[in-house]
């Protein structure tokens, strides 16, 4: 499962602190943000074991790009539900836009607080 996140205005804001800070600041950022989603989907992830909500993983895939996983074999089916259940339909996806929306404050906000200091 991918989900990726488009914001125009944060992009714009981040393509300059990466200009101005040769990468280092927005890849705090990004890392910060992937590990904030992270964390939202262990907090979110129903839990019947606690295997699905232990195997959230946060992986450096290059410069500044970062994939937030689960590696159980069955959290796709728990995510979409199957033809007999759909209890936790959407779990996973609606703690991405919670998330998203959240982060899209507080970074702006630091990325706002980081022009201004530097």
């Amino acid at each position: 499962m991918s989900i990726s996140s488009n914001i125009p205005e944060f992009n714009a804001m981040l393509s300059k602190v990466i200009q101005k800070s040769k990468g280092s600041e927005a890849n705090k950022i990004i890392a910060a943000a992937a590990t904030r989603l992270q964390q939202q989907l262990i907090l979110n992830s129903p839990v019947k074991s606690g295997r699905l909500r232990d195997s959230w993983f946060v992986k450096k895939m290059g410069n500044m790009k970062y994939i937030v996983y689960n590696n159980t074999g069955y959290a796709i089916y728990v995510e979409f539900g199957t033809y007999r259940s759909r209890k936790h339909v959407g779990f996973a996806r609606n703690t991405v836009k919670q998330t998203t929306e959240t982060l899209k404050f507080e970074l702006f906000k630091g990325v706002r607080w980081w022009f201004e200091s530097s």
